[in-house]
């Protein structure tokens, strides 16, 4: 089976699957290791060494431009990440331009 077939077949199964398969790619391509997320509520956990090695500081979740997201989106993710003491990621995809997105949940709102 080619890549091209192999793409195909995914894209029926996996929702989104270009604009996954894009973010994976740049971030393998960045040199960082990529794991599944469904465990951490998102698309990927990213590692800089390895499941082992290292915990994961990051869990990215992908949006092509025509996702709309909520407020309620944002929060179930940012409070998701921090229960699991991880950076959550927005990778957004606009043709060939990924853009990423990194929150972190501060719990200190004192002002």
């Amino acid at each position: 089976m080619d890549c091209e077939a192999l793409k195909r077949i995914a894209s029926t199964i996996v929702d989104d699957f270009e604009s996954k398969y894009r973010v994976y790619e740049d971030l393998r391509d960045s040199g960082f290791v990529v794991k599944p997320g469904l465990k951490y509520g998102g698309d990927f956990v990213v590692y800089v060494y390895g499941p082992g090695i290292d915990h994961s500081p990051f869990v990215v979740s992908v949006f092509s431009r025509n996702i709309r997201l909520r407020g309620q989106d944002f929060l179930r993710s940012g409070r998701l990440s921090w229960s699991v003491r991880k950076r959550w990621v927005m990778a957004c995809v606009h043709g060939d331009i990924i853009e990423y997105f990194v929150f972190e949940w501060d719990k200190d709102l004192s002002v």
